[in-house]
């Protein structure tokens, strides 16, 4: 027995039949009336959202750190090429899940396309300003007081594989993001079509300026004065090549401006998590915070919530170290959830092998994102628990033991003395 499916044009037997009535019951339902909003955003759209998410200030400060890791400026350009590859691979099988079972179909303000893209040409701008100095410098256009084949060799690479994982965190982290337009994919026009288009374009654009900026940032700073820069080293970059004035007064501005960027579309699309989220039933208030504002066609309960989250985020810690602090505490949940994402491609492959996919990812792709991720979460585990030991250093541990103190001054008045179990055998 065979059926037609009409879409595909061609004949099927019962069971893929049966496959695609399962597939489609899997399917998230779409918004509906003025709850739904058009499909506008084209591919170089699309591209522009992802890129303005990517371009943060993470490569104003990674390479740095990054550097400062893995001890070497060659090491340092592949760690941040090998970033890419991951960033590729995991964009991919995003790509896959959402056009098979609508894996996160959220909405998306096209209103606001222009002014995201105005953001991100600037930040797109900043950067090719620093490749542009960079290449003058290599080509001896400008001075320059660096040995540059040292400075983007590989001598002084770390021969411990710890810092690599560390390492490692600040460069994904540079490059989160790159499934930005999968959560606004339900205003892609022609999203089978669009969204690895943009996805490609997104990526491969940040990924040129990303390796080009480190070794702009080497080819002028070199390795000593670029780990020594740490947090400020695009200010460092510019106060070496266009002066004190341009580093002081000129890019805090442009950079602002780009982590603005990155910020409104992170808060964009997190608006439209919080209100998908809220509409499956998984939020408390989750009608209120589903509702879309059919007069501004935009989720007002779900940004003020969202705004409110990201206020109190930012008053309540501070500035300086803790920017290390944070992407070591959110890249263990991200990298699970990854980790998991990418298994479940292979799991529903198996499953469910009559599904139609628009979009098939190559299986090493899900492989590879699975086991890196796998493998850098457990090293950088290792690394902070083991060998640094920080539960041991915590602030819980800290007042653990001046609670013990406190309780053996207490009970026993503060003259008793700890006896090993040895030394009181032998007394």
């Amino acid at each position: 027995m065979v059926s037609v499916d009409e879409d595909r044009e061609f004949l099927i037997s019962d069971n893929e039949a049966d496959e695609h009535v399962v597939q489609v019951g899997n399917m998230e339902p779409l918004a509906v009336g003025d709850q739904r909003l058009e499909r506008k955003i084209g591919w170089l759209s699309g591209a522009m959202v992802n890129i303005s998410y990517i371009i943060g200030a993470g490569i104003f400060v990674g390479p740095s750190l990054t550097l400062g890791l893995l001890g070497s400026g060659g090491m340092n350009i592949i760690a941040w090429t090998i970033g890419a590859l991951i960033a590729m691979a995991g964009s991919w099988t995003f790509a896959e899940l959402e056009t098979e079972i609508s894996f996160g179909i959220y909405v998306y303000n096209v209103e606001l396309d222009e002014s995201f893209n105005v953001l991100t040409v600037v930040k797109i701008s900043v950067l090719g300003l620093v490749i542009f100095v960079g290449i003058l410098t290599l080509i001896g256009a400008i001075s320059n007081d660096i040995d540059v084949k040292t400075a983007l060799s590989f001598q002084g690479t770390s021969d411990t594989i710890a810092p690599y994982a560390s390492a490692l965190y600040y460069v994904m982290n540079s490059y989160s993001g790159w499934h930005n337009l999968n959560f606004i994919l339900d205003e892609v026009k022609d999203p089978i079509k669009n969204l690895p288009k943009a996805s490609a374009v997104a990526l491969g654009t940040t990924a040129v300026l990303y390796v080009m900026t480190n070794v702009s940032y080497l080819a002028v700073l070199g390795t000593a004065a670029m780990k020594d820069s740490k947090y400020i080293v695009a200010a460092s970059f510019f106060t070496k090549s266009l002066g004190e004035n341009f580093a002081t007064k000129v890019l805090p501005v442009l950079i602002a401006l780009g982590a603005f960027g990155c910020g409104a579309s992170i808060n964009f699309s997190a608006g439209r998590i919080i209100m998908e989220t809220g509409r499956s039933g998984l939020l408390p208030y989750g009608r209120t915070l589903g509702h879309v504002n059919p007069k501004v066609k935009s989720p007002v309960n779900a940004y003020l919530l969202q705004y409110f989250l990201t206020i109190i985020f930012t008053v309540a810690l501070p500035p300086g170290a803790v920017y290390q602090f944070i992407i070591a505490f959110q890249a263990y949940p991200v990298y699970v959830f990854y980790t998991l994402i990418a298994l479940s491609v292979i799991i529903l492959r198996k499953r469910e092998p009559y599904n139609k996919r628009p979009i098939v990812a190559p299986l090493v792709l899900p492989y590879v994102t699975a086991i890196a991720s796998m493998f850098v979460y457990a090293i950088l585990w290792y690394y902070q628990i083991v060998i640094r030991d920080t539960p041991g250093k915590s602030y819980n541990e800290d007042i653990r033991r001046q609670g013990q103190a406190a309780l053996e001054r207490e009970v026993f008045g503060g003259g008793y003395t700890r006896v090993s179990t040895e030394e009181n055998t032998t007394s």
